[in-house]
């Protein structure tokens, strides 16, 4: 089977959840199921990280005004590498498929976020899925995607082992820093969060905040006025800004448990590192976050725009040390019996073969 994966990257923009799914589907079904794939991609940092995988890259320009451009790209790659199937990850990729392609060959759209927008704009090909449940539901319920052609596949992640020299570093670098440290994976934007996130830690009490210390893995246009925010709280020793990093796994082994204050989210992959890494989560109680925690099993929930629950919960946390341990390891055994990896490539095996059956 030829499948063309295709994403579009904001230009600037580090990896993010779509990102890591696009490189393992296309690495995973390439080398285990011995498919010819090849991504589809605008001119942006992770098409580097394909390119080191040995994924054929295809570009293609991503503005609206380019739009005759894109077109000649993009029929252009479909002479050349002549796909099967165009599993595409970007709704505008889907729509422009959709409308020129459909004909032609099978198209499966993955929606990664929940939406309330471009409702009359909205292509799907030929199938759809969604990365979880509630995802699932809303393609059906807003975007009036018939049943038979929805199917939900949970993201799984596929975890690079981990470099002890490069855990070493960090674990020298930081030793003098609070004993109990947390990490906060995300663009810094305000989707996700941070700035409530803030503000809990700068209300948390003296004898907490002490111990404690929490690390940004993400940049964005906000990180100015977060560094402000943190000056003005004088949080510096408890709150560190690593910029964008690819050493994810390194980070969620030295650090205790995993924060995630989003305000709305898809299935977000950092809790599936979180739990793959045994580690507890403290989550805002928001679509896909909430479905994915275990309340005092697998982590913690606080309402979302809410400084004062997520420092509750942060409260709950850095009173009972041994708490965070123990749900660290419900968190792994709970990722191996539901988040298999094997299983996710599978389930995506599977479909494939069926959207390419289905009758034009």
């Amino acid at each position: 089977m030829k499948i063309l994966f295709g994403h579009l990257c904001r230009p600037g923009f580090g990896k993010g959840g779509a990102e890591q799914v696009v490189l393992n589907l296309a690495t995973r079904m390439r080398d285990e199921y011995h498919h010819d794939v090849g991504c589809l991609i605008n001119e942006c940092s992770f098409k580097e990280e394909l390119e080191q995988s040995g994924i054929p890259i295809y570009k293609i320009p991503w503005a609206k005004p380019k739009l005759p451009e894109t077109l000649r790209a993009f029929k252009s790659v479909i002479r050349s590498f002549r796909p099967d199937l165009i599993h595409s990850h970007h709704r505008y990729l889907t729509f422009l498929a959709d409308i020129f392609f459909k004909r032609d060959l099978k198209i499966l759209h993955t929606e990664h976020v929940l939406r309330q927008d471009k409702r009359l704009l909205f292509r799907y090909g030929h199938y759809a899925n969604g990365v979880h449940e509630s995802v699932t539901r809303n393609l059906e319920e807003f975007y009036k995607v018939p049943k038979n052609r929805l199917e939900t596949i949970p993201n799984a992640v596929f975890l690079p082992s981990i470099r002890e020299n490069e855990l070493k570093v960090i674990q020298e670098k930081y030793a003098d820093f609070p004993r109990i440290r947390a990490l906060c994976i995300g663009r810094l934007d305000t989707q996700k969060g941070h700035s409530y996130l803030v503000e809990a830690i700068a209300g948390l009490p003296e004898s907490l905040k002490e111990k404690f210390c929490v690390f940004f893995a993400g940049d964005g246009p906000l990180e100015e006025m977060l560094r402000e925010k943190v000056s003005q709280y004088q949080l510096e020793k408890h709150i560190i800004f690593l910029g964008f990093t690819r050493q994810i796994s390194s980070w969620l082994r030295f650090c205790d448990f995993l924060i995630l204050p989003s305000l709305w989210e898809g299935m977000p992959l950092s809790i599936l590192e979180a739990y793959a890494a045994h580690k507890c989560v403290l989550a805002t109680d928001i679509p896909g976050s909430r479905d994915m925690i275990l309340e005092n099993e697998t982590g913690l929930l606080a309402p979302s725009k809410n400084s004062g629950a997520l420092r509750k919960g942060l409260v709950r946390l850095l009173q009972d040390e041994q708490k965070i341990l123990e749900m660290g390891e419900s968190a792994f055994r709970h990722y191996e019996k539901k988040y298999s990896f094997q299983e996710m490539l599978k389930r995506y095996q599977m479909l494939y073969e069926e959207v390419i059956r289905l009758k034009p």
